[in-house]
């Protein structure tokens, strides 16, 4: 098993992680989200941001800190660090939904948009 392949098929992992690459080489994506919703409490503004940015490993750069990336498949990512996991998934128009889950369980979920940088 590769290191850091989160229980992922390495042939799997590798044709995964070469698709991303071969897309973030060319461009890397930002992501910005205008709504934060925490747990059951209603949504709020908010100016949260993420890159996808090349690398090994691919990292999701975030005001919390860097992120590894450990899955990729069909426009959703998994990314986990900094005692958290980040779940985003992205629509063909852009629209991107992130949800950050954190022990106990807790859940924060963004509401935004994902572009291609370049």
């Amino acid at each position: 098993m590769l290191r850091g392949t989160g229980g992922v098929n390495p042939a799997l992992h590798l044709t995964i992680v070469a698709a991303l690459c071969a897309g973030a080489a060319r461009a890397e994506m930002t992501c910005a989200f205008e709504a934060e919703c925490f747990e059951t409490e209603a949504c709020a503004g908010t100016t949260f941001a993420l890159d996808i940015v090349d690398g090994d490993p691919i990292r999701f750069v975030t005001e919390f800190g860097d992120l590894a990336m450990t899955y990729f498949a069909d426009d959703t990512w998994l990314a986990q660090g900094q005692g958290m996991s980040l779940l985003l998934s992205r629509g063909e128009d852009g629209a991107a939904r992130a949800s950050v889950h954190l022990p106990g369980p807790l859940v924060t979920t963004y509401l935004g948009t994902c572009r291609s940088e370049g």
